[in-house]
């Protein structure tokens, strides 16, 4: 499905709001690795990642968040994904050397490891048992990494835990997608109704073909249409459908910019796309999830790019609330984000560059809420406009208007007495207009210009 102007309307946070980025801790000096997930534990927030340093608190491989400071959680090896099942925290974690690694569970005062551990045999620094995700499935914790072997059981990509020891799924995930490094990376797994799905650079699973998503329905392994030409990262269920955000350009003879929307048969481009100003910047997404009935996008990218053409200015985070895109006052420049959570009044962010770590607050004020509460009292229209704009405002028949683009730039002004308003030498796009009444009074709409 391919939205038109009429369709679809995008209110940006930044347009008519102070700015509401805190940043809690940054850099090298007071983070010395990249933050990768959040999670809550037994009502407080933990983080993991790449780091042992955290706001200047030197920590394990993860640490957890009492509002103001953090503490220490022993994790012997770099982390990548948490969740808790059955009361207790399970950590997937990364391990650069070739040698065993482990799914640690954490109980909130020790740390033990599942089971016999992964290997990846092979050679190289591509065969590092690494592990990218846990989760819950069918009454059975789920593991999903690059390893081919677990103790002496040839595993590969995926296991199960029986109560005793870790199972195969069908075969398990093989195979890379072409022109990627050997590495199966089954990045994120997602447990919708009776099915479990892992997505990652794998291109079998149990013998099917599937590139880089495969849905396991408790018996066999199948396909979602021709999966993707490049890696996946993160699967999400958002208004009754999945999405799949990654690096990948194509699913089949469908352009879809690192991020796209399953439509029964299909993954379709859900009206938009990302990039990088830069053409040398690595573009991906990496997180989706829905937290306050949004379905949040973090990763490397700059840009939101809509299936029209309109290029949206943005810093590695956006969120879909099924009509608009929310760009949080333009995001955070030159980092990638990857850990989301709801905090107390907004969101809290995590990411980083390379060897070092970046941890940030987004906290809404309520002139961010004014959109929406006060779109009543003005109409617009024809909306999509092209030579004229006729306006019906609760503010009476004159006031002070502004049209800002995107970005919050005032592309149009002046003052309005009930006439309409020429808006002929506008480019096409999407637009805010504001009126200021004389008495003070602020009134909002969406505008789409053709």
């Amino acid at each position: 499905m391919r939205f038109t102007p009429a369709l679809v309307a995008f209110t940006l946070f930044a347009t008519h709001t102070h700015a509401q980025w805190t940043t809690l801790c940054s850099g090298t000096s007071d983070n010395n690795g990249f933050i990768v997930d959040f999670e809550y534990f037994q009502d407080t927030l933990y983080a993991t990642g790449l780091f042992t340093k955290i706001c200047g608190e030197t920590v394990g491989h993860a640490a957890k968040w009492d509002g103001s400071n953090w503490y220490s959680v022993d994790i012997p090896h770099d982390g990548h994904a948490m969740e808790e099942i059955d009361g207790v925290l399970h950590f997937a974690t990364y391990q650069f050397a070739n040698d065993s690694n482990f799914v640690w569970r954490y109980y909130g005062d020790f740390v033990s490891a599942l089971g016999e551990g992964v290997f990846n045999e092979g050679g190289g620094t591509s065969y590092t048992p690494n592990l990218y995700d846990v989760i819950e499935y069918d009454g059975q914790i789920v593991a999903s990494g690059d390893f081919n072997r677990v103790g002496d059981k040839d595993i590969s990509g995926i296991m199960r835990w029986n109560g005793t020891e870790w199972d195969s799924l069908g075969g398990g995930l093989s195979g890379y997608l072409p022109g990627a490094p050997p590495i199966l990376y089954p990045h994120k797994m997602l447990v919708d109704g009776p099915d479990l799905w892992v997505c990652g650079n794998f291109s079998h699973a149990g013998g099917v073909e599937v590139n880089g998503i495969a849905g396991w329905n408790g018996t066999n392994w199948y396909s979602a249409g021709p999966g993707f030409d490049q890696a996946v990262y993160g699967i999400a269920v958002y208004d009754g459908s999945m999405w799949a955000g990654g690096q990948f350009t194509t699913s089949g003879a469908n352009e879809v910019a690192s991020i796209a929307r399953w439509n029964v048969s299909q993954w379709q481009s859900p009206g938009f796309g990302f990039a990088s100003a830069d053409p040398f910047d690595f573009t991906y997404v990496h997180t989706l999830k829905v937290i306050d009935d949004m379905l949040f996008m973090a990763g490397g990218f700059d840009q939101v790019i809509l299936d029209d053409g309109t290029i949206i200015p943005c810093g590695s985070v956006v969120a879909w609330d099924g009509d608009s895109l929310y760009t949080f006052d333009g995001g955070v420049t030159d980092k990638d984000l990857e850990a989301i959570e709801k905090i107390p009044g907004g969101y809290l962010f995590g990411g980083g560059l390379y060897g070092q770590g970046y941890v940030a607050e987004w906290l809404p004020v309520d002139t961010s809420v004014a959109i929406h509460e006060i779109q009543q009292d003005i109409r617009v229209f024809p909306n999509p406009a092209t030579d004229v704009l006729y306006i019906r405002a609760s503010a009476g028949t004159q006031a002070s208007y502004r049209i800002t683009d995107l970005t919050g730039k005032t592309v149009l002004c002046g003052y309005w007495n009930g006439q309409p308003v020429d808006v002929h030498n506008l480019t096409s796009g999407y637009y805010m207009l504001e009126l200021a009444a004389d008495s003070g009074e602020l009134l909002h709409s969406r505008l789409v210009v053709q």
